[in-house]
């Protein structure tokens, strides 16, 4: 007995050794500590690839299941929705990391509650937006939107990942957004199974997260001391103060980039209809997948560069930088081959007309892996006249460019300002990074 562990010991150390050798030949070729990378991200890359799969599973469901129309309802009410989670003070999540970081567990209370109390907002334009669809439009897209009004708060307004951020709980993080993300999924299928109903199907997609929320948040609060909570009122209404007006100031500084981000399909189901934003969407699905891959990039690539001397972070990244340019090709052309034989098999031929687009927007992965290095190179030394240029100024070129070219081109157009978009923000990143080392 003693013999075969000896045999699997000395085995499974050989295994290992090849392993880490091979991550520093790659290391080495790619110029990328894969080791870190790899270690320092397992856990939130791990739940940000199973999210990817539900969400690129529930697209199919979509095309094999349901018309364009139905789909199209279903992402242009959900682009609404995101646009207005502005009204939730986004900003505020980081807010609440900040202080959670520091012990200020109770920030997690004060939070949750300024943004359930700001997403109660939502309502209005919420009603607003049904009133103008039960009696000019589609009146069942109106009745999905009476519900939301009072879904919204519940689904949009509770920082669960904030504050498991915060504790650094990043594997009890990481869980919550899988089964988030799978629940949802699994109630919005089976709601397609059944029937084709908008109303349900929006029901089904806000019912389920805002059930776990409200689960999570329960818990969360029952862990936190009363004495926490309780504490010293005069600071705890002075440190509630700063909370929020921090968060505010985040917010302010998203806004433009929240707008740029889901004005495209709001766009193309103004100027055109429900069946081309569909078409937008399955055409958007794999190069937005693939750009996931790099979300976890700032993470950790922040810390290394927060210790390099302002002068010298130009030199430290400029071969990274090179081989994140050849990675960018390799994956751009790679989709841009594959992507015609892909999306009819994917998602049937009825989305044929979204083969293009998806090309033209699988070029835009060349610069994606740059902006989010050069991005963090930006913010490891908290240079703010360039990162206010990038949050503010770019965004408002990217609409710009989404209001000239979609009413043009439609699909194409929308594709094509993103493209010209992603573009513009890498040459502007590796200026301002080379002249901040200048």
């Amino acid at each position: 007995m003693s013999l075969t562990n000896s045999v699997r010991t000395s085995f499974s150390m050989k295994i290992k050794t090849r392993i880490q050798n091979g991550l520093r030949t790659a290391s080495r070729v790619v110029h990328l500590d894969l080791r870190y990378y790899l270690s320092g991200s397992f856990w939130l890359t791990s739940a940000h690839v199973i999210s990817i799969l539900l969400s690129l599973t529930l697209s199919v469901l979509f095309a094999r299941l349901a018309s364009q129309t139905l789909y199209g309802q279903y992402r242009f009410a959900l682009s609404f929705f995101s646009l207005l989670s502005i009204l939730t003070l986004p900003g505020l999540n980081l807010a609440i990391i900040r202080s959670i970081a520091k012990g200020s567990d109770e920030a997690f209370i004060h939070g949750t509650r300024t943004k359930f109390k700001f997403s109660c907002l939502a309502a209005i334009p919420l009603l607003g937006m049904a009133w103008y669809f039960l009696f000019f439009k589609e009146s069942s897209l109106g009745w999905a939107f009476v519900i939301a009004a009072f879904l919204f708060p519940p689904t949009y307004g509770f920082p669960t990942s904030a504050y498991f951020t915060g504790k650094k709980r990043f594997r009890d993080n990481g869980v919550f957004l899988v089964v988030q993300r799978g629940f949802m999924v699994f109630l919005v299928g089976l709601t397609l199974i059944v029937t084709y109903n908008i109303v349900l199907v929006i029901f089904a997609y806000l019912l389920a997260q805002a059930i776990l929320n409200l689960f999570m948040y329960q818990r969360i609060r029952n862990s936190i001391s009363y004495r926490e909570l309780r504490g010293d009122r005069h600071s705890q209404d002075l440190s509630q103060r700063d909370l929020i007006r921090y968060g505010q100031h985040l917010t302010a500084m998203q806004t433009i980039s929240m707008v740029a981000g889901e004005l495209d399909k709001l766009l193309l189901a103004y100027f055109l209809d429900f069946q081309h934003v569909a078409i937008y969407a399955i055409a958007t699905t794999i190069p937005e997948a693939v750009k996931g891959i790099f979300k976890q990039i700032p993470s950790l690539v922040l810390p290394r560069l927060a210790n390099t001397p302002k002068d010298k972070v130009y030199f430290k990244i400029r071969t990274k930088v090179f081989h994140l340019f050849l990675l960018g090709i390799f994956l751009a052309v790679g989709l841009w081959i594959i992507l015609p034989y892909l999306l009819p098999l994917v998602y049937t031929s009825k989305y044929a007309e979204a083969i293009f687009p998806a090309q033209i927007l699988a070029l835009s992965l060349i610069f994606v892996p740059l902006i989010q290095t050069l991005r963090s190179a930006l913010v490891s030394h908290q240079a703010t006249r360039q990162l206010y240029m990038f949050y503010t100024i770019l965004p408002v070129i990217h609409i710009l460019l989404l209001i000239s070219l979609i009413p043009l081109w439609g699909v194409t157009g929308a594709t094509l300002s993103l493209l010209l978009f992603r573009t513009l923000q890498a040459g502007y990143l590796y200026f301002a990074v080379r002249r901040m080392g200048s």
